[in-house]
């Protein structure tokens, strides 16, 4: 054999080691990923990959990271901060932690299997669609949907744990895949308390398994429904539970035809089967709160408590979405309960007690409100509103993210502001008066208010 060809073998053989360690080398970069830090309002367009493989983002508190594009975000791990969607984005096997996530009417997708959401705020309006297509967990997390958006469940698993998920005005729940766990006191809540919302649950296959005690499902009223072919199953009782052939809150006047598969509300669905609920102000006596500071103390009596039965203390600042603060026991006939609501909101606060018996029953008490000045931090004004226009006070010059919703929980104004301590704030004038939720967020404080706004 020539000595000249071994030479040959022996460079490449010398040129395939070095490329095979080179490849490695910028493998392993990659798969690193890369961790940012962002301590004041980003956009994702210009300053992000439009594929952002195993990356790190660290969102300082009251900072918005805004998602304006179409872009991947792959293995990533989002911490802290508001992430606000101006666009469709997708997100593939990924976890959020502590964030506030305003998707608007834009589509938040998942991707493949294994995201986690974990002391999240979720908030999905207008015709938003989070859509997982891979298996997801839930934990410590509130997600709240409005207009028509959608949570549609097609890829798989879903564990949903210690959190609530609340359809509002018309949107909907629409799981074609599974299973559906509900674990730790988790809720799934359809309707807003009102005639014209239609939201609604529907299990179009999946199993949905509560599997404790205290997770149910909840549907407000006649035109909010609960939709199931099949059963479901009470894991901490080994109880299976069906829902068709129902003819309860269906076929009178008022009332919607009755159809198989079709649940109306009002009712709930736990441990003990599917039970019709009613709403009975004078169930729960002597209600009151009281202001202290800024504090709010809640207090008020049953005369027929039940044992194994409990109370939810819930808050709202529109006296129709209402959110829950604290759950106690019952403890028997003519007990006197307090609550002392440590955190209210700036502007109105809306109390209601919901009492749920041993049956799973549940009573509402009537609704009481408190106001709480605005913070001298922050304030928003006139109130009402003319002409579509308004104005934000706050301290300094900080930046300020500004978002006004509908009561029906449609988004109408996200800004994200600095440089000012106050900000005018234009709304398409409308022929009708409308009520607005306006929130406030900065690094330091963030208040709510309601406002009315007037033709």
């Amino acid at each position: 054999m020539a000595p000249g060809w071994i030479t040959w073998r022996y460079r490449q053989s010398m040129k395939t080691i070095f490329t095979s360690f080179a490849c490695l080398i910028i493998t392993v970069h990659l798969c690193a990923g890369t961790v940012y830090s962002i301590t004041s309002d980003k956009s994702w367009n210009g300053n992000f990959p439009s594929y952002c493989g195993s990356c790190t983002f660290n969102i300082s508190a009251g900072v918005t990271l805004t998602l304006n594009t179409n872009a991947t975000c792959n293995s990533c791990i989002i911490n802290g901060g508001i992430i606000a969607f101006t666009h469709d984005f997708t997100f593939q096997q990924s976890a959020f932690n502590n964030t506030k996530i305003n998707v608007g009417a834009y589509s938040f997708n998942l991707q493949n299997n294994g995201t986690s959401f974990s002391n999240d705020v979720v908030n999905v309006s207008g015709a938003g669609i989070f859509n997982p297509s891979g298996t997801i967990s839930i934990s410590g997390s509130t997600f709240n949907f409005s207009g028509t958006s959608s949570f549609s469940n097609n890829g798989g698993q879903l564990d949903i744990s210690s959190s609530n998920i609340y359809f509002y005005g018309n949107s909907f729940f629409n799981a074609t895949a599974g299973p559906i766990n509900l674990n730790s006191g988790s809720q799934m809540i359809a309707g807003d308390g009102t005639l014209s919302s239609k939201a609604y649950l529907l299990f179009n296959g999946p199993t949905l398994n509560l599997v404790d005690a205290g997770s149910a499902l909840y549907i407000a009223n006649i035109n909010n429904y609960y939709y199931n072919w099949g059963t479901y199953n009470s894991l901490s009782n080994s109880k299976t539970y069906t829902t068709t052939s129902n003819n309860k809150n269906c076929g009178g006047t008022g009332q919607n035809s009755c159809k198989a598969q079709y649940y109306y509300g009002c009712g709930s669905f736990s441990n003990q089967g599917a039970v019709t609920c009613t709403t009975l102000a004078v169930s729960i006596n002597d209600f009151s709160a009281s202001r202290s500071g800024n504090e709010v103390k809640i207090a008020w009596s049953l005369p027929d408590a039940e044992q194994n039965s409990y109370f939810k203390i819930e808050r709202s600042n529109d006296a129709v979405h209402f959110i829950p603060l604290s759950t106690l026991e019952a403890e028997g006939n003519d007990s006197r309960y307090t609550y002392t609501d440590i955190s209210p909101i700036a502007g109105e606060n809306d109390y209601r007690i919901s009492f749920i018996n041993s049956d799973g029953k549940i009573s509402y008490s009537k609704i009481i409100s408190v106001m709480i000045n605005a913070s001298a931090e922050i304030s928003a004004f006139p109130n009402p509103v003319t002409g579509g226009q308004f104005y934000i006070q706050i301290p300094d010059s900080e930046s300020a993210t500004i978002s006004v919703y509908s009561l029906q929980g449609q988004l109408l104004y996200m800004n994200t502001l600095a440089g000012q301590t106050k900000y005018a704030v234009r709304l398409p004038q409308t022929s009708n008066k409308q009520y607005l939720v306006v929130h406030v967020v900065t690094k330091e404080n963030s208040s709510t208010f309601s406002l009315l706004s007037m033709p």
